[in-house]
């Protein structure tokens, strides 16, 4: 686990699980950014490729307790309070289930928010930045 540039990330390995197969380990990063508080990036690390998702920060914290997420990222404990975290990621195109490790996800989770605690995240997200760059004015 790392913290550059007053970001955090962390590097996993974690498991694609497929039906009827076994699960296959592979690389994953997952960064945090305080100027970005209220997200979470996930990169899946392929020997072909780097898949990116971005989702909320309280959504892994929820789901390593109970299942969290209804919309495309979805994530529950295999076992409550124990044993790794299952998240699952939905596109058009179909879906992918992964299992983390759970004491990897929460040193990952207890570096992000000793940088940026719960219910500060507004002191840290630049709303004006945000809206000059969606609107194409400049700062």
């Amino acid at each position: 686990m790392s913290t550059r540039h007053g970001g955090i990330s962390a590097e996993l390995v974690i498991q694609l699980v497929e039906p009827n197969e076994l699960p296959v380990p592979m690389a994953a990063t997952l960064r945090y950014e305080p100027d970005d508080p209220f997200a979470i990036t996930a990169e899946f690390h392929t020997d072909h490729a780097t898949v990116t998702w971005r989702f909320a920060r309280e959504l892994l914290r929820e789901g390593a307790e109970a299942p969290a997420g209804q919309g495309d990222v979805q994530i529950w404990p295999e076992r409550l309070g124990a044993g790794p975290v299952s998240l699952k990621v939905t596109t058009q195109g179909g879906q992918a289930l992964f299992t983390l490790p759970r004491r990897g996800g929460q040193a990952f989770l207890a570096r992000t928010y000793a940088a940026v605690p719960a219910g500060t995240e507004s002191q840290h997200f630049d709303a004006e930045a945000l809206l000059a760059a969606l609107t194409g004015d400049a700062a």
